[in-house]
């Protein structure tokens, strides 16, 4: 089963997510903050990091650095916000993120969640 952390700082988006991958073959746990997201990547095991770009920004490149390497070679999956361009050179800038990311702007769909997380759907 994947392992998925999923670090949001707004609760109602977090739970939406959360949601959204009830419904695929993960295991997702999650974080309020950049802070308690590096906590649980040195404590538990993840296959995915699914970041938000605001948290990102708010508690800065630094935690975001030391998850990516707590969690590594775990996949980063970065949400943006709608106002935010998706060019994936000017958000790794902003987030201070190394790894290889994938990029889902909002508004998405389940469907669209799970395929960039690269989980399966049960149907």
């Amino acid at each position: 089963m994947v392992r998925i952390l999923v670090a949001i700082a707004d609760s109602q988006m977090r739970q939406q997510v959360l949601d959204m991958l009830s419904g695929s073959s993960c295991e997702a746990q999650w974080a309020g903050d950049g802070w308690s997201a590096l906590h649980s990547a040195r404590r538990d095991s993840y296959d995915r990091v699914i970041f938000d770009l605001a948290l990102a920004l708010g508690d800065g490149p630094d935690v975001v650095r030391k998850i990516e390497e707590a969690t590594a070679p775990a996949a980063f999956l970065m949400l943006l916000a709608s106002g935010y361009s998706p060019d994936a050179d000017r958000v790794r800038r902003l987030a201070g993120i190394k790894q290889a990311a994938r990029f889902l702007r909002a508004p998405f769909t389940s469907d669209e969640l799970a395929s960039a997380a690269g989980l399966q759907r049960r149907i």
